[in-house]
This record gives structure tokens, C-alpha cells and sequence, in this order.
């Protein structure tokens, strides 16, 4: 139970990876194969005995169900009384392959398809349309973020440390963390520091420290990183508990959430979603 699940009136359990066919993640296909690759994967792994769970596309069309609304998946209506299954959604979603979903369902290690070639024809010498380097309106935000960064609390020698997002190979975000092995191995998320910064700060392995921003603090163990750069905190996120638990940091860790707000110039200003690195923090022992 996350502190999301925690807070949650409902939770819709989906079936896991292994516990599910699939396709690979095509977003991001590109990223690891430079030749057009692609594998169905049927499921090997079945959930355990009494779990109540279904894929995770069974919910968003049985809502739309209750809904009268006819669920859409690229374009494809789907049958508003019978739920489809996983292959049925697999296979609208590699409708345009250039092979039929059967055919890659019977190639076990996956197949490596034949590279399309695209081509363009020559730009119009004539045209007035280039690419710039610098429209004006990217000019006008930079200029506006400068002059934010010359007020920023930056500026101020209060908060000298810069927050780093970290991440761990053991879970994804705050998922996983709760398993067992996991929390043996990581039961907390340490603050991670250039040790020359550590002992600027007569700071320790161990050592416990305050990090502060204008919105909130936290207190972290410290731990010596030679691999970051000074003046740059890394903690990872994920970590904590709900404020009304009142749990010990060796228990489940502090939630960084604590240094972020919601307030305007804490906020992205194209999508609005709360700074989560890059934080201007200050940094203390703290031995109480």
C-alpha cells in the first residue's frame, strides 16, 4: 500500500508484466534497436491464487460500459458489451505492421522488418520560410527567465545546494520499494553529497542534515558521493509516509514532495506541474 494506494476510496489492481501478453513499449522501440524490431510477448507468470485482478485496459472500457460511452482504441470503436482481450487490443494496436498480428505472434524471438525509406524533395529556393536558430518568442522567454534567476533565492547565499532527482534500478518511482528484498537492500533514501561539500559542512557518513528550501525541509541520513558535482544534493523520491503516521525516516525514508509547492514560481510555466529538481536548498547538520 503506497501513500497513493493509502489515500485512495478505491484501487483497481491490473495484472503485472509478466502476468499479461504484450508488445513493446513502441515509444521507445528506436531508443534500443536501430533497426525496426518488434516481439509479442504471451504471458508467463499467473497471478497468485484469490488476487482479484485483469489487465489494465478491462477497467477504462468497463467504466465506459457503466458510461454508455463508446470506448475508442487509434480510431477502432470497441464492443461496448463483450470486453475485449488482451490480444484483441494487441492486435488493433499493430493494425498498420507491416505484418499481420498472427504472424507476429508465431515469431517466438520477435522480427526485425524491413526498413521503410522516406524521401523528401528539394526545398523551394525561392521560399522566405528558414529555420531559426532563435524565434522571437523563445527569445522573450529566455529573457524573462533570466530576469527571474537574477531574483531567484539562488541568488541567495541561504541556499547555496541545488536539489538532484536520483533514481533507483531497485523500483520505479515509489513502486517496488515496499517488496521485501527491496526494503532490506534500501530502507531509506539517504542525502547523497560531494564529500568536499561534506566537510565544508562538518558532515559525516551517517551524519543526519536539514535540507531546507523556501517552502518546506527535510531531514535525510548523509552519504558521500565522489561522482557529484559540488554544490548538488541527489535524494531519491518516492520515499515517506503519509504526514499523519508519523513514521521514523529509517523506516520508510522522507518524501521530498516536502521541498516542493504549488505556489507560481515554483511551477512549470508551460504545464504547470511543481518543480521537482533543481530546487534551491540550504544544507545543516542537524544533531538533535
Amino acid at each position: 500500500m503506497t501513500m497513493t494506494a493509502q489515500l485512495a476510496d478505491y484501487i483497481l489492481p491490473p495484472t503485472l508484466q509478466y502476468e499479461r501478453a504484450d508488445l513493446p513499449v513502441f515509444l521507445y522501440e528506436t531508443l534500443v534497436s536501430q533497426q525496426p524490431y518488434t516481439r509479442y510477448t504471451p504471458a508467463i507468470a499467473e497471478p497468485p491464487n484469490g488476487a482479484r485482478v485483469r489487465d489494465d485496459h478491462y477497467y477504462f472500457w468497463a467504466l465506459c460500459k457503466r458510461l454508455g460511452v463508446t470506448l475508442e482504441l487509434f480510431g477502432t470503436p470497441l464492443d461496448g458489451e463483450a470486453a475485449p482481450t488482451t490480444d484483441e487490443i494487441l492486435a488493433i494496436t499493430a493494425r498498420a505492421a507491416p505484418i499481420t498480428f498472427e504472424e507476429l505472434k508465431r515469431a517466438e524471438r520477435g522480427v526485425f522488418l524491413d526498413q521503410e525509406r522516406h524521401y523528401v524533395q528539394p526545398g523551394d529556393p525561392n521560399s522566405p520560410h528558414r529555420f531559426s536558430l532563435l524565434p522571437d518568442d523563445v527569445a522573450d522567454e529566455l529573457n524573462e527567465v533570466e530576469a527571474q534567476l537574477a531574483n531567484s533565492p539562488v541568488a541567495d547565499r541561504r541556499f547555496a545546494y541545488r536539489i538532484a532527482v536520483r533514481r533507483l534500478r531497485d523500483g520505479n518511482n515509489s513502486a517496488g520499494l515496499m517488496l521485501p528484498s527491496i526494503k532490506q537492500r534500501i530502507p531509506f533514501n539517504p542525502a547523497f553529497m560531494n564529500p568536499e561539500d561534506m566537510e565544508r559542512e562538518r558532515v559525516r557518513d551517517g551524519d543526519f542534515v536539514e535540507i531546507a528550501s523556501r517552502h518546506g525541509a527535510i531531514r535525510a541520513i548523509a552519504e558521500a558521493d565522489p561522482t557529484l558535482r559540488r554544490g548538488v544534493i541527489s535524494i531519491t523520491h518516492g520515499f515517506g509516509a503519509l504526514p499523519s503516521q508519523n513514521a521514523a525516516y529509517e523506516d520508510v525514508g522522507v518524501s521530498t514532495n516536502h521541498l516542493t509547492s504549488l505556489a507560481k514560481d515554483a511551477r512549470e510555466s508551460i504545464n504547470a506541474m511543481p518543480r521537482m529538481s533543481g530546487i534551491p536548498v540550504s544544507l545543516r547538520r542537524d544533531d538533535a
